[in-house]
């Protein structure tokens, strides 16, 4: 069975979430600036999978490529990488559950 360029583009998906980068594929769009739908028709074969959709991807993950434009992990995550990486899931976090609480009307003060 020959590997397609889709075939790629999937096995990257998968290999960015256990590494940690992304969490799925609306993170791995939002990061790399890569439209939802654009993502979804590359991974159907609607679309070529363009030279551009692949440096955003890795323009917003170079840890994760060789440098040559394959596909492949440069290296593992820095301590950097994974500083930046739990600073955000943080900050979303964070954000996550200040929106939750505004929902909720915890820790609203009332006005008389």
């Amino acid at each position: 069975m020959q590997v397609t360029d889709k075939d790629e583009l999937i096995r990257l998906i998968k290999e960015l979430k256990a590494a940690g980068f992304i969490y799925n594929e609306a993170d791995l769009c939002q990061k790399s600036g890569v439209p939802q739908s654009y993502l979804s028709d590359m991974k159907a074969g609607r679309r070529p999978i363009s030279e551009e959709m692949l440096q955003r991807i890795e323009h917003a993950f170079p840890a994760f490529f060789s440098g040559d434009g394959t596909l492949e992990r440069r290296q593992e995550p820095t301590l950097g990488d994974l500083a930046r990486m739990i600073a955000d899931h943080d900050m979303r976090f964070h954000d996550q559950m200040e929106r939750l609480m505004d929902a909720m009307g915890v820790g609203k003060k009332e006005t008389a």
